[in-house]
């Protein structure tokens, strides 16, 4: 369901899974065919999940990659015809909408994912498995930095990406993964007070597009967050640093995270001491 930049994506990458789980249909009414290749040619096109439902065409899993407002609606198909499914992230832009979604699926006894693949990220398992053992000790503060780069070749006239009513804003669109990873880790964010602007784009939408966030996680560590994607020429980083009181031994592990080369390091002897990846 929808066939944009990670639709196709998700289109190429299941073309290369040797049948084991097989591609059967495409749902999308803006989609540019010109883009399909031979991988995918051939697979049925539907311009709408009524053309889709009355074909006779079958799956076993509704794979949601449309704009982000149109997710809880898509979902929702999927639910009406007892079909488990998988949603890009994020799952809605509205928090009641989500909480709607998750009874509904519970009540279905219906399976609904939304990918959040960072949490299979080796570098991460890495971390939570630390946290987890206590290896870091207390943890007493977490800190994130994202800086990335979102210019006018992203934010193209007609496009669902700065619509209000379609992306949602930065947080969802761009850095919903580290969020979610820190939350996976450290635990559900508490005291949360968010400031948020639009320093650089105001000509391109109406969204935010830096901030700073400050919070509690794991019941007592502080953390912040701040971001922007104005950063010049692409992306420039994407961190966590941790922090936690506790002695262990020395060791390095290098590991590639979000496409960036970043390091996991932890230095021994007391005192408090930091985890950055």
């Amino acid at each position: 369901m929808g066939f944009g930049r990670m639709g196709q994506q998700h289109a190429r990458l299941l073309s290369r899974l040797n049948g084991s789980v097989r591609l059967v249909g495409i749902v999308d009414p803006h989609a540019d065919l010109s883009v399909m290749d031979s991988d995918i040619a051939g697979i049925p096109f539907f311009l709408s999940c009524k053309d889709w439902r009355e074909s006779g065409n079958s799956a076993d899993l509704m794979l949601i990659a449309s704009p982000n407002g149109w997710h809880p609606v898509h979902l929702g198909y999927a639910m009406e015809m007892g079909m488990p499914a998988l949603v890009e992230k994020p799952l809605c832009i509205r928090s009641s909408q989500a909480l709607d979604l998750v009874n509904r699926a519970e009540s279905l006894g219906l399976a609904s994912w939304v990918m959040m693949q960072a949490r299979l990220n080796p570098t991460l398992v890495h971390l939570k498995e630390l946290v987890d053992g206590g290896e870091l000790g207390e943890i007493f503060q977490v800190d994130i930095q994202c800086y990335w780069n979102r210019d006018a070749s992203y934010y193209r006239p007609g496009g669902w990406q700065g619509d209000p009513q379609l992306d949602g804003g930065t947080l969802y669109t761009q850095f919903s993964h580290v969020i979610d990873a820190v939350h996976w880790i450290l635990g559900p964010w508490t005291r949360i007070q968010a400031d948020i602007h639009n320093r650089t784009h105001q000509d391109l939408h109406r969204l935010d597009d830096a901030g700073r966030i400050t919070f509690e996680v794991g019941g007592s560590a502080l953390g912040t967050m701040v971001y922007s994607t104005s950063a010049f020429g692409g992306n420039l980083d994407q961190s966590i640093t941790v922090l936690g009181f506790e002695r262990f031994d020395e060791q390095m592990v290098e590991r590639d995270l979000l496409d960036d080369l970043l390091f996991v390091g932890l230095f021994h002897g007391l005192g408090p001491h930091a985890l950055w990846i």
